[in-house]
């Protein structure tokens, strides 16, 4: 039996936060012989806490999921909430319960760092109770919390792979290949007159494909 979806955002917004909500979304959505319905939690994990959610499929029916892409702050509301260390905490069974209510079988949570804890908590929580309920973080930036050690515990490759088809630490190793274009000092040539200038777009993106050879 085909379980449900559920998308969450967390902390604070980018520029591209709601283009990752667009990307989980429009796939899963696209992939009806994998997946049920397709749910969006209000205000991030705490507003899911109580029971608030949307059905993401009525806007790609009112043709609003395609403007989500380029939509300024979260869609979705966000929040900060942290989940306690303690996984004996009441909290837990009763996310878990709304997981059971919608029939989750994979829960997507995009944000930062702090997001990504979130993410690896509520991991070992359902791992310690043998369910399989697929828990995965999406980055809302391309910086360096990609690289976080957090991610790489936080996400299940093996569900990785299996929802997009693709590697997940080589991923991973992409975005670490673009913060370190992105966090590296440019670099100053020597022109013929003597001047002094930055690279061309050119060099940057030979660069970019050095260090993602290098890498990848």
């Amino acid at each position: 039996m085909k379980k449900n979806v559920i998308v969450g955002q967390s902390g604070g917004p980018t520029a591209v936060i709601n283009a990752s909500l667009y990307g989980v979304v429009n796939e899963a959505l696209n992939r009806k012989d994998s997946f049920g319905a397709v749910f969006g939690m209000i205000n991030g994990i705490e507003g899911f806490a109580e029971g608030r959610v949307m059905d993401m499929e009525e806007l790609k029916r009112s043709g609003e999921l395609e403007l989500v892409k380029t939509t300024p702050g979260s869609y979705l509301g966000s929040c900060r909430y942290k989940l306690p260390k303690d996984l004996n905490d009441e909290v837990y069974p009763k996310l878990f319960e709304r997981f059971k209510e919608y029939d989750i079988g994979y829960f997507f949570y995009i944000g930062g760092n702090d997001s990504m804890d979130t993410v690896a908590k509520l991991s070992d929580y359902l791992a310690a109770r043998n369910s399989k309920i697929r828990v995965i973080g999406i980055p809302k930036t391309t910086g360096e919390k990609a690289g976080s050690p957090v991610i790489y515990r936080a996400v299940s490759p093996l569900s990785f792979q299996m929802f997009y088809g693709i590697d997940f630490f080589r991923i991973v190793r992409f975005y670490i290949c673009m913060s370190q274009l992105a966090y590296q000092e440019p670099v100053i040539m020597k022109s013929p007159r003597g001047t002094r200038h930055h690279n061309s777009v050119l060099q940057s993106r030979r660069r970019l494909f050095q260090l993602i050879r290098r890498n990848i």
